[in-house]
């Protein structure tokens, strides 16, 4: 007995056939074209799609499972730690994979005169480690020829990210005001920056960067000083986490979670900005936005931190907005700087 295409969710039967040739599903069965499947057909077909669209399941299953047991294995057991919404979560752009970081900063520096880019490339080398050169069985070489690998801390999807120091970054705003603190001017300096080469950009917090309504983060502001004090030059280049670990997460629950984990340094909006104006195809439409953990945000201006930023791609162009840090949602993540629980010796 014959199943009607609509009857078993396929719509039209047209459509369906020109999608399922395109996914690589051989289609050649005569029967379809009558208006109707038979019950083997119908059972052939849902298991073809089932079988091609199950490994890319799959694959998500495991790496949220995987994500999730990293997120558990933190010990954070806070009145947060739970706080996360369902899924499924968004994720990055398909075909995006993270540039170097000497292709980054060759894009940041032309924006940041006078800031001292030059000890990029030997940041870079402390995170590639020697591996043996030897052609294994197979007739492919797994490892660079100059034996030379880069090895980042687990998840640190994001690649390795240039980042002026906010002291030097400050240093480009012409006309600062002086009561304000580095991190803010810097942000100041760099959404200026980021307008100008977006002309579309979306600023909904604009004229809110002084710190009475911005703030850096007290973990992130004490790792940060310290990284600057044992980095030679005016960047800091360092893994980072664009925010799939946390998706779903609440600001506040990630905060918890990252303090746990030690290695997370909470990334604020000034980090993220200098992530999508060095690789701004890591945003697109319907990819995860990215949350600034390491920035809080008084949307009042009344000393209540409550908030903080997130930056996103939506409608072809950047946005920048805050929400409040309990809020949680499948398109945020709270993105990460991954301090290497060792570095790989040269």
């Amino acid at each position: 007995m014959a199943t009607p295409i609509d009857k078993i969710g396929f719509g039209d039967l047209a459509p369906t056939l020109r999608i399922l040739a395109k996914a690589g599903i051989n289609t050649d069965h005569a029967d379809w074209m009558r208006g109707g499947l038979d019950e083997a057909n119908a059972r052939w077909l849902l298991a073809a799609i089932e079988e091609k669209m199950g490994t890319e399941a799959a694959q998500k299953r495991a790496a949220e499972d995987a994500r999730r047991i990293v997120i558990l294995s933190s010990g954070y057991t806070g009145e947060y730690a739970s706080e996360r919404c369902e899924g499924p979560y968004w994720t990055y752009p398909a075909r995006w994979t993270p540039k170097s970081a000497v292709e980054r900063g060759a894009i940041l520096a032309p924006h940041f005169p006078g800031v001292d880019f030059s000890h990029v490339q030997s940041l870079t080398e402390r995170y590639y480690a020697s591996v043996p050169t030897e052609e294994p069985t197979g007739g492919y070489r797994a490892v660079p020829k100059n034996g030379r690998k880069l090895v980042l801390a687990e998840h640190a999807d994001g690649g390795l990210l240039v980042v002026p120091k906010l002291g030097a970054a400050a240093k480009c705003m012409k006309k600062a005001k002086k009561s304000w603190h580095a991190s803010n001017i810097a942000l100041e300096y760099i959404l200026g920056v980021f307008k100008e080469l977006f002309p579309n950009f979306e600023n909904c917090l604009k004229g809110q960067n002084g710190p009475e309504y911005m703030r850096l983060l007290e973990l992130t502001a004490k790792m940060l000083m310290k990284l600057d004090a044992e980095t030679p030059g005016d960047v800091l280049v360092l893994p980072y986490q664009a925010g799939a670990l946390f998706a779903g997460y609440s600001v506040r629950s990630s905060r918890g979670h990252m303090e746990a984990l030690k290695l997370h340094i909470p990334a604020d909006a000034f980090t993220n900005i200098c992530r999508a104006i060095s690789d701004p195809e890591s945003f697109e439409n319907g990819s995860l936005f990215a949350d600034c953990p390491g920035t809080e945000r008084a949307p009042r201006a009344d000393g209540d931190f409550c908030n903080a930023p997130y930056l996103y791609f939506h409608d072809g162009r950047f946005k920048f907005d805050s929400c409040y840090v309990g809020y949680r949602d499948r398109r945020y993540g709270s993105t990460s700087l991954v301090l290497p629980a060792s570095v790989p010796s040269e």
